[in-house]
């Protein structure tokens, strides 16, 4: 039995993803698990061989690096409060199982987890502890266990495991309402904020700003670029990228919006500024996004332009590509022993080692935008059917746990943007891609049909329907008048 759910009922159904029945959720009450995308990445967090990464619609995933397979946790598969996730830490704990500590967004507070077969997520808001700002916005972990969270509207909050204090803009050296980023060294911790970088250490603060760290005033890198070594933070609105555990460098983003383009990235090593951007350096991207050490004892930048190694000893940057000559654009970047991982936005996970490159394609759908679905069942009683999806990417199937994509570089799929799939009464799966016809797939063998192949007056098809009865195909024209039928 054949069944096409239409794309507005699935954006009804579930934003963000591809809902079905619950399968083991140990949520009580829930009718739906979701399917997400963890590809919109916001951070990477390490804990020894295993990485968790953050996603922005898809919830939490952990990559086990060693096996290169892992698990999505989402609010309906495993409790997570919500799917939109901006920040994670992992804690300390020795021996002990992993704690990791996410920031949600939207008011979602925070939330924390144990390792363990059984993972559920516990929910930290203003009623169950001392938080006064559920819109949380960072959160951040020191070598002795203490975990920091930047909120929107209060500063920051530390939790020691017992008891919880607040920084906020009137009771504290961080004066800033806004915390949107935080990372450690040691017991040092620095605070990105909407006004400077802030550093604590030793129980005193210290604010970075333009007006302090070399940056002349007035600067405006559109009429007038200055090379690296003049320039401090170039914004008030700053992200703490992140800071050495060994050698205390830390990296700050610098978004400016305005008409000088002051968006840039500086790097200080505790004496020295230097502010890089592409009006005066090779760096790939204004804003960097993550950074790590290679095992070389280089620096690697992630960004979106793409991915860099930084050479602090004459501040040169090399791409790191594919071996196409393609760069490797990156949301963020961890090391796990002698293994660079990058979360690259399009293709999923990249593992570099040794110069050599291989991509992973995480658990899930590859883009929360669904297009299209269609079922098919499986003809073993009890079995759940086998999924087909459309989306931008191209299509995507889910049979038996197991996720496969289909897309023009993979596959004689005749184009990426799939609008409309349905399942012929012979089994086969039809397509419609964008502006290029419709392919179709019996298991084995691909087809394409154009106009230049057979009778479809238009390439523009933006709807795909079966007769049940008599297995005829049909088309509907996008922009065209009318619809066409393929009888075999």
């Amino acid at each position: 039995m054949f069944r096409s759910i239409p794309l507005a009922w699935a954006c009804a159904l579930v934003a963000g993803g591809v809902a079905g029945p619950v399968a083991g959720s140990s949520c009580p009450s829930r009718a739906w698990t979701s399917h997400t995308s963890v590809r919109a990445v916001t951070a990477l967090a390490v804990d020894g061989e295993t990485l968790w990464m953050a996603s922005l619609f898809g919830g939490v995933l952990e990559w086990h690096t060693a096996s290169a397979g892992g698990r999505i946790y989402t609010r309906t598969s495993h409790c997570l409060p919500d799917n939109e996730v901006l920040d994670i830490a992992v804690a300390p704990t020795g021996n002990k199982p992993a704690e990791v500590w996410t920031a949600g967004i939207f008011g979602a507070g925070v939330r924390r987890t144990y390792a363990g077969p059984r993972r559920r997520w516990d929910l930290l808001v203003g009623s169950n502890s001392g938080l006064a700002d559920e819109f949380i916005q960072s959160v951040g972990i020191t070598a002795g266990g203490d975990v920091w969270i930047g909120s929107f509207e209060h500063g920051a909050y530390r939790f020691d495991g017992k008891t919880w204090e607040n920084f906020g803009p009137f009771s504290s050296g961080l004066n800033q309402t806004t915390v949107t980023s935080i990372e450690s060294a040691g017991e040092t911790v620095w605070f990105g904020t909407w006004g400077g970088a802030f550093r604590l250490s030793a129980g005193e603060f210290t604010r970075f700003t333009a007006g302090n760290t070399g940056t002349p005033p007035g600067f405006c890198q559109f009429a007038a670029p200055l090379p690296p070594d003049q320039l401090g933070l170039t914004a008030g609105v700053v992200d703490v990228r992140r800071v050495d555990p060994d050698t205390g460098v830390v990296w700050i983003s610098n978004f400016d919006d305005g008409p000088c383009f002051n968006s840039s990235t500086s790097r200080f090593d505790g004496e020295n500024w230097r502010t890089f951007s592409t009006f005066n350096s090779d760096i790939a991207a204004d804003l960097v996004t993550g950074v790590t050490t290679a095992p070389d004892g280089r620096e690697v930048i992630a960004s979106a332009g793409g991915s860099q190694f930084f050479d602090p000893s004459d501040g040169s940057f090399t791409d790191i590509r594919f071996p196409n000559g393609d760069p490797l654009p990156s949301n963020d970047v961890e090391r796990v022993g002698d293994t660079l991982w990058f979360a690259d936005p399009h293709r999923g996970l990249v593992r570099w080692a040794n110069g050599a490159m291989t991509v992973f394609d995480p658990p899930g759908l590859n883009t929360n935008l669904v297009q299209d679905l269609a079922l098919v069942d499986d003809p073993e009683p009890g079995n759940e059917p086998t999924v087909w999806i459309a989306n931008p990417r191209g299509a995507q199937r889910l049979s038996s746990g197991q996720w496969s994509a289909f897309d023009p570089e993979t596959s004689p799929l005749a184009g990426s943007d799939v609008l409309a799939i349905a399942r012929g009464t012979d089994g086969a799966i039809w397509f419609a891609p964008r502006a290029r016809g419709i392919s179709r797939f019996d298991g084995q063998t691909w087809t394409t049909f154009n106009t230049g192949n057979s009778g479809l007056e238009s390439d523009v098809i933006g709807a795909l329907a079966v007769d049940p009865a008599s297995g005829d195909v049909w088309a509907a024209y996008q922009f065209e008048t009318g619809a066409a039928r393929f009888d075999g």
